[in-house]
């Protein structure tokens, strides 16, 4: 997502803090740890370091810091719930936290929200078998709510979700105290003609108190939380400058509103209060008859208007919508919690069975081991001459796993090119896709007759039978059967040893007893080559060079043909026609027609 614009208004006390860190080496403020770079608009780190594994990531944004201009961030308000968290097994065992910070007042948050699904992403690139296959939930306190709904919109350019919007990997959006509608408080002028003169002095008093070193109505981020004026509060008529365009947009899209849980709260306005709540709550409540938690609207917090879960908490403050009321009462994180277990995970991954080394059918049945979660499976096979040679979707019905349980499988009429080919499975169920399985690879080697490995298994020394082993002779039980041969042949031999090789294949007409054969022919090694983390030789054997080894052949007998032969044993030596120069134990050995298949 690199390329997106942002704005930063540094103010000069961040200015002459940086200086001053820089030329007298002071150390940093706390809440310098908490971000990943002055010079980055959002960052993202982990909450605790324990492996990611199997749990999903819960990505926790804090909300404005109105202060300042270029305010630090405020990441310490999730400590509470971070501090239950961690006491709540059943959390912790589904759940990861990870915190976003962000400085306020410096970029907006359309640009913010941008910049939340850029870490994302390099999240994505640095972590992608794991981070990147994951969907997520995020909950954001208060403006956090808003940056985690705005980068819904923003598209990720790796991991398993690349070329999708972030909103179709996110699992739930918990709001907590979010001004999804904006507030009044963050107006001018359109907010004190409806308040009337009557509030002016309260709503001045409000401003020198607690607002006069933070942005103006026109600065982010308080432009950005400018009411949005859905049930026609302020006048915008006669304040058109005031109108929250950028919210109004991001309220026009709808299609995400299923994955909300809002959370509300209200506290009581007071006379002779001196708290910012306080104030907040006797401005929204008398001069605008707003329920509210002292900075958000009960209607904006509960967002109302769209279709989305809502959850109240009476005499809940805007910050204790975040921290709680206090360690002795937590309701609030007992909410949060439940509503975090309820939410249906993606499906796992499912972990392939077959195919996988060598087929001899074009059109082979694919099986994996069936996933509870999964509701849908989606297959992908790429083949020699082509990715994707085939993609679709089964449901778990068609796989014949309908109950979640056992083998599942399909079987394909698309037919697959010889030679190399790879395949995977995607879950899917209600919650959206799920990870993609680890790749299979196998060889489609259709019309080719395989010896099996005979003489043993490749990468398990001395499990193979061994005639002579001082001189390296072998003999192949059954023998190999030159019949219908038409295209040569491919010889893989793993001995323990590589280095300097050559095979001599002996033929005869049928099986003999009596030694390995009459004819020797020589083959010079094509290549080397690996199974099962064995190294062997491989070599071709062309056509001519079997035409040959008739005539040779028949320069000892008569009238012999290709299809009159077999191959009944093979010597293998350090050097050409070196009799008894090989000691090392054979390990397996395939022979096959056709050639260029290496096993």
């Amino acid at each position: 997502m690199g390329g997106r614009a942002w704005v930063v208004r540094k103010g000069l006390m961040y200015y002459l803090l940086a200086a001053i860190q820089m030329c007298f080496l002071i150390p940093r403020p706390a809440w310098a740890d908490d971000i990943c770079s002055l010079l980055a608009p959002v960052c993202i780190r982990e909450a605790d370091t324990a492996p990611l594994g199997e749990k999903l990531p819960l990505i926790l944004i804090h909300g404005l810091n109105a202060g300042d201009i270029f305010a630090p961030p405020q990441a310490d308000a999730w400590d509470n719930f971070l501090n239950y968290h961690n006491g709540n097994p059943a959390l912790k065992a589904i759940f990861k936290p990870y915190l976003v910070s962000y400085y306020s007042n410096a970029a907006s948050v359309s640009n913010l929200g941008g910049a939340l699904c850029d870490v994302i992403d390099k999240m994505n690139r640095d972590d992608p078998d794991n981070f990147g296959n994951k969907n997520f939930v995020l909950v954001g306190h208060s403006m956090g709510g808003l940056v985690a709904r705005n980068s819904l919109t923003f598209r990720q350019d790796s991991g398993a979700f690349s070329g999708k919007a972030l909103g179709e990997r996110v699992l739930k959006i918990i709001t907590l105290a979010t001004p999804h509608h904006g507030s009044p408080l963050a107006n001018d002028q359109a907010r004190d003609q409806r308040a009337g003169i009557g509030w002016k002095t309260v709503i001045d008093g409000y401003e020198r108190l607690f607002r006069s070193s933070g942005p103006a109505w026109d600065q982010v981020n308080r432009s950005d939380l400018r009411w949005d004026n859905y049930d026609g509060l302020l006048d915008y008529n006669s304040y058109p400058d005031e109108k929250n365009f950028w919210l109004d947009d991001l309220n026009q899209n709808r299609i995400h509103d299923s994955k909300i849980i809002a959370y509300s709260g209200t506290t009581a306005p007071g006379d002779g209060c001196w708290s910012e709540y306080c104030w907040g709550a006797t401005i929204l409540g008398g001069a605008f008859d707003l329920a509210n938690d002292g900075v958000v609207p009960l209607s904006s917090a509960q967002f109302e208007g769209h279709l989305v879960v809502t959850r109240y908490f009476s005499d809940y403050n805007h910050s204790e919508m975040v921290r709680g009321k206090n360690p002795g009462d937590p309701l609030l994180f007992e909410r949060i919690r439940d509503d975090l277990l309820n939410i249906e995970r993606p499906a796992d991954k499912a972990i392939l069975i077959s195919p996988s080394g060598y087929v001899s059918t074009s059109t082979p049945t694919y099986s994996w081991g069936a996933v509870l979660t999964a509701s849908q499976y989606y297959l992908e096979v790429n083949d020699s001459t082509k990715a994707g040679r085939i993609q679709a979707w089964y449901t778990a019905k068609e796989a014949g796993c309908a109950s979640g349980t056992g083998i599942c499988s399909v079987s394909p009429a698309t037919a697959l090119a010889n030679g190399a080919a790879q395949w995977r499975i995607q879950t899917r169920n209600d919650s959206g896709d799920g990870p993609w399985s680890e790749a299979m690879s196998f060889t489609v080697a259709e019309g080719i007759t395989w010896l099996s490995f005979t003489e043993g298994n490749p990468g398990v020394p001395g499990d193979g039978l061994v005639v002579n082993s001082a001189c390296g002779q072998f003999h192949l039980n059954p023998a190999f059967s030159l019949k219908g041969v038409t295209n040569g042949l491919t010889l893989s031999i793993f001995p323990t040893s590589t280095e300097n090789l050559f095979a001599t294949l002996y033929v005869n007409k049928g099986p003999r007893s009596d030694g390995l054969g009459a004819l020797m022919l020589l083959s010079s090694p094509t290549s080397v080559t690996t199974k099962n983390g064995a190294r062997g030789i491989f070599f071709n054997i062309t056509q001519s060079s079997l035409e040959q080894a008739v005539k040779i052949v028949n320069l000892l007998f008569t009238n012999y043909t290709l299809d009159d032969l077999d191959i009944i044993g093979l010597e293998i030596t350090a050097i050409p026609f070196a009799t008894c120069s090989y000691h090392a134990p054979l390990d397996a050995i395939a022979i096959g027609q056709g050639q260029n298949i290496v096993p």
